[in-house]
């Protein structure tokens, strides 16, 4: 019993080692900064970090001298104290909330980044979170730069880039007929907020279809070009000159909305 309890104590201890050495080999990023509400110290506020896909799994910390730096506006935590394991890429919610107002801001994962500094606000009127200029007072979404009141507003891809409160009807509709096995098709009009082969079969691909490649023959190269949908592969960009071809498992129509193309 004795040896069985010294081996189980040395089975425990060696996964802390392991674990400790994979956090010291595997750092991850500290996020620390400021937070304010208008010009004002938001001290005594409480910043809430958890990754996106895990939300249960928060760090918090209290802004001013009772949190973690001891100094007026500043907050700080440490990714490497999460239980889950944040790689390149992970998408990090950082929430600031005084018990009235909230501002949310977001972090995209980057190992190599070390320590990472953000200023929140509870003000909307100075946020910008996304640099486009924008603040949040205006900016319907101020984590994407590519949204705003001066952005250019695509018809019919469902997101409402120029805040305007609704996304844009397009003026024009063509249909693709999809048969089992390889079908052939043009594209009479630009596709809204599709620019490339792989968008416009994962886009088919939401009906249902199970399409697995594209194709075109690019008439410059003389050289038939394929897309494998899913992989990593370069895509093409599409174009209303060309002919395509798509391999799907199941038939249907693929109705589509968009614009002339120029």
């Amino acid at each position: 019993m004795t040896s069985m309890k010294s081996l189980l104590v040395f089975f425990f201890v060696g996964i802390l080692a392991l674990g400790i050495v994979h956090a010291q080999i595997n750092p991850k990023p500290i996020l620390y900064g400021q937070a304010f509400n208008g010009v004002a110290a938001a001290d005594g506020s409480t910043v809430n970090v958890y990754p996106q896909n895990s939300p249960g799994d928060a760090l918090s910390d209290t802004v001013g001298a009772a949190g973690n730096t001891g100094l007026s506006s500043y907050w700080k935590v440490n990714l490497n104290n999460l239980n889950t394991d944040v790689n390149n890429g992970d998408k990090i919610v950082i929430n600031l909330t005084d018990g009235i107002d909230y501002t949310v801001k977001t972090y995209e994962v980057n190992l190599n980044d070390g320590i990472v500094y953000f200023s929140l606000n509870l003000n909307p009127a100075f946020q910008d979170y996304d640099g486009d200029g924008f603040f949040a007072d205006v900016d319907c979404n101020d984590n994407n730069p590519q949204i705003n009141t001066n952005a250019e507003e695509i018809c019919g891809d469902g997101i409402d880039q120029d805040c305007s409160g609704q996304d844009l009807s397009c003026e024009f509709s063509a249909n693709i007929t999809i048969f089992v096995g390889w079908s052939s098709f043009a594209l009479p009009i630009k596709p809204a907020g599709i620019d490339n082969s792989e968008q416009l079969g994962q886009a088919i691909n939401g009906l249902g279809l199970d399409c697995e490649v594209v194709m075109r023959y690019n008439g410059n190269t003389q050289l038939w070009e394929d897309d494998i949908l899913g992989l990593a592969d370069p895509s093409f960009t599409l174009s209303g000159t060309e002919g395509y071809f798509i391999f799907c498992n199941q038939a249907g129509v693929f109705n589509y909305e968009g614009n002339p193309w120029v």
